[in-house]
């Protein structure tokens, strides 16, 4: 399935700073977003001294699956946002799942209809000042790193500026033959068929991501949960 097809209809619900005790001189903003018929939590970060001046915009992946590792589970999660954009960047994040204080809840889908809760964010980024509308970088590791894979296949290769992927399967099926407690958790979100799986693989439907993208793969050769092999796999369809 290729959401490049879908008109996406974003409208800003809600905003809240959110106070973290570990935050210093960055303002984290929540924003509740309606895409479609479907409402998300999301999140911008910025640092405080950039407010005056436009800076290059990213769409930070998270990892993680449900409310594993999610930002709602535990505020240690914005870390890498908060990372970022102490570097001087427009930071966009998404949980790709509903808040949970709201009652008509969207589940985080593991990669389908939830991955249009971060192809909205160049249009949310119009709704704040002083943020590049151009040259968008993405960065993910782990499960985020899906999601990368994903945006570059379906969002408009003329407004991304480079790709980041930090460990993450290039084969849905073959991590789930190695891995079969994975295979158990992806279950309880998403039927384990062909399509599913040729649709969560970047090795089934690279040929859709766009060239012009610079892509940096990073990955540890100690790595115990994500086969180094697999980002050898992509880099070798890049070579």
């Amino acid at each position: 399935l290729c959401f490049s097809f879908f008109i996406i209809v974003m409208l800003i619900l809600q905003q809240n700073i959110i106070h973290h005790q570990n935050i210093k001189d960055i303002t984290i903003i929540s924003i509740l977003y309606l895409v479609g018929n479907l409402v998300y939590e999301g999140f911008y970060a910025r640092h405080n001294k950039f407010d005056q001046i436009d800076i290059p915009m990213v769409i930070y992946c998270r990892w993680g699956t449900g409310d594993i590792w999610s930002f709602v589970s535990d505020e240690k999660y914005f870390l890498p946002m908060i990372k970022i954009a102490s570097l001087g960047y427009a930071v966009f994040s998404s949980n790709r799942m509903w808040p949970k204080n709201y009652t008509d809840a969207t589940k985080d889908e593991v990669w389908w209809h939830d991955l249009l809760s971060i192809y909205a964010f160049p249009d949310i980024a119009k709704n704040f000042p002083n943020i590049k509308q151009h040259k968008i970088a993405l960065i993910g590791a782990s499960s985020g790193g899906m999601t990368v894979y994903q945006a570059l296949r379906d969002m408009d290769s003329t407004i991304l500026g480079c790709a980041v992927v930090i460990s993450w399967v290039a084969n849905m099926r073959r991590s789930h033959e190695l891995r079969p407690e994975l295979r158990e958790l992806h279950k309880s979100f998403f039927q384990l068929t062909d399509e599913n799986y040729y649709s969560r693989s970047v090795t089934g439907y690279f040929e859709k991501l766009p060239k012009n993208v610079p892509m940096l793969l990073l990955h540890g050769m100690k790595d115990k949960s994500v086969l180094v092999q697999d980002s050898l796999d992509v880099a070798s369809l890049y070579a």
